[in-house]
């Protein structure tokens, strides 16, 4: 016969009075289970109990019965035995081997462990301290103490760092410290914005007319594997531009991607555009040559909200071009955005003796952390570049960049006007242009191309495969003197008169 103490009779009271209470209706079985701190399945466990065998159905059937984890003492002591006279001083892990091997054995490794420690004959292993320490906050976004912060003072003024000055620039919050280069900033924008977009599942991103060919081949090549689709949205003929009379209804874009100048080097309706995403749910990524911002509206403020990323090619700024490159990526983004961005992000603090230095910060985004959860598999930076870049944007200051935008600009009219007046050759598309201008041809331009190469002349880059007709995007930097332009248009008339 079992024999039940008071508190296991209480108990039993106790689940037949809820139990009862449940079954004529006065409680919820949501309720009943709460007031036993049991789960709904535990109670609908003891309710079968109780149906089946009454009030001795919710006695615990346990008591009296050996418990199912305890060891036979004869083999215990036959393990306390074999330590003490064969394998004194052996490792635990060592010993169990041994014993389960050569000995029949059956215990588990923890079981003889706890065996051994309980008898003295092996010491309890001290706990660890805690792994991690919670850190009080920083003065400044940002900061972090550091040990390893650099104490050098890049520039002669504090506020001339990289990442102040592309935030400058964009008119976003925060920059990280370079990525590989502007295409694959379009891809790890992408990317970012189904990260931080999380209303919307689509993957589906849409992309405007003056979006560079060559970034969306990229960005589908990196992307692809992630589920992202990109989508062209409709051209208009005339300016080159986005229609909007066409815009698309009902397909739920994580992001919207634009560009300006475009890649014809016309100046698309970004205000109208990036509204239009943003009432469609979408983020808005816009690309933006870093020059043409010291004239140009700043993504940061396009519409009424600005971009949520701006990204683009970092090369324009004193990075000169040698075989093809090099070139670096930028990208900035909104502050509650920060924790999605990829790539290195450069934060001000101090060492323990109060001296200034810069060090990575936010860096559970990187792979080196959580892999798993990184926001980027392929985010080294271009130091060398950005260095560059920095020491450009720092000499120039905002006013030299503007005036280099603007001398870009009068360069590319007084191209243009000289080209246009020729035979044969008109504009592509209508409209406003900063730098760079789309020309139609009444022939073919390769053979043109390669007769002015050879006379150490790049006339522009070859267009018609992108624009359906034969077409050259010409360009006149502010490194190019009257000259240089007056010899180019020369070169060009002979090549289409010859």
């Amino acid at each position: 016969m079992r024999l039940y103490g008071p508190s296991a009779l209480e108990r039993a009271m106790k689940i037949q009075e809820v139990i009862l209470r449940a079954m004529s209706g006065q409680l919820k079985w949501t309720q009943a289970a709460d007031i036993l701190g049991i789960s709904p399945r535990s109670l609908r466990r003891w309710k079968r109990r109780y149906e089946l065998d009454g009030y001795d159905g919710l006695l615990d059937r346990r008591r009296g019965k050996p418990s199912p984890r305890r060891a036979p003492m004869a083999e215990v002591e036959k393990v306390l035995r074999l330590y003490r006279e064969r394998y004194q001083g052996f490792n635990v892990r060592h010993f169990h081997g041994i014993a389960r091997r050569e000995h029949a054995v059956s215990l588990s490794y923890s079981f003889v462990k706890k065996a051994l420690q309980e008898a003295g004959l092996v010491k309890k292993r001290r706990k660890r301290g805690r792994h991690r320490k919670r850190r009080e906050r920083r003065a400044l976004f940002g900061e972090m103490l550091h040990l390893d912060g650099s104490r050098h003072r890049w520039l002669a003024r504090k506020a001339e760092q990289y990442q102040t000055m592309i935030t400058e620039l964009t008119g976003l919050d925060v920059s990280n410290a370079s990525l590989y280069d502007g295409a694959s900033a379009l891809a790890e924008a992408a990317l970012m914005s189904v990260r931080a977009n999380r209303k919307v599942k689509s993957g589906h991103v849409l992309l405007a007319p003056g979006v560079n060919p060559l970034y969306d081949k990229v960005a589908e090549s990196i992307t692809g594997g992630q589920g992202l689709t990109f989508e062209w949205l409709p051209r208009d003929s005339a300016t080159g531009n986005l229609d909007f009379d066409k815009l698309p209804e009902g397909t739920n874009p994580v992001a919207v991607v634009m560009q300006q100048p475009t890649f014809a080097g016309t100046l698309e309706d970004v205000d109208r555009l990036t509204d239009w995403a943003h009432a469609q749910g979408a983020f808005a990524i816009g690309i933006a040559n870093p020059t043409s911002l010291a004239v140009l509206k700043a993504p940061g403020h396009w519409g009424a909200e600005g971009v949520d990323i701006a990204c683009g090619e970092g090369q324009p700024l004193g990075v000169p071009l040698s075989s093809g490159g090099p070139y670096f990526g930028y990208m900035t983004c909104k502050q509650k955005h920060v924790r999605q961005m990829p790539g290195r992000i450069v934060g001000r603090t101090v060492d323990l003796d109060g001296n200034p230095g810069f060090t990575l910060t936010l860096q559970a985004r990187e792979q080196h952390i959580r892999r798993t959860k990184a926001t980027s598999n392929i985010c080294t930076n271009q130091g060398l570049m950005v260095t560059a870049a920095t020491i450009y944007m720092a000499l120039l200051g905002h006013e030299g960049i503007a005036r280099v935008a603007r001398q870009s600009h009068a360069n590319t009219v007084r191209l243009v006007d000289g080209l246009c007046a020729i035979d044969g050759i008109e504009r592509l598309y209508d409209g406003p242009y900063l730098h760079e201008v789309a020309l139609r041809f009444d022939r073919p331009v390769g053979p043109m191309l390669e007769r002015l190469a050879a006379q150490g002349i790049l006339a522009g880059y070859d267009l018609t495969e992108y624009a359906g007709t034969d077409a050259l995007l010409v360009c006149a930097t502010e490194t190019k003197s009257d000259a240089d332009i007056d010899r180019c248009i020369a070169a060009i008339a002979g090549a289409m008169n010859g």
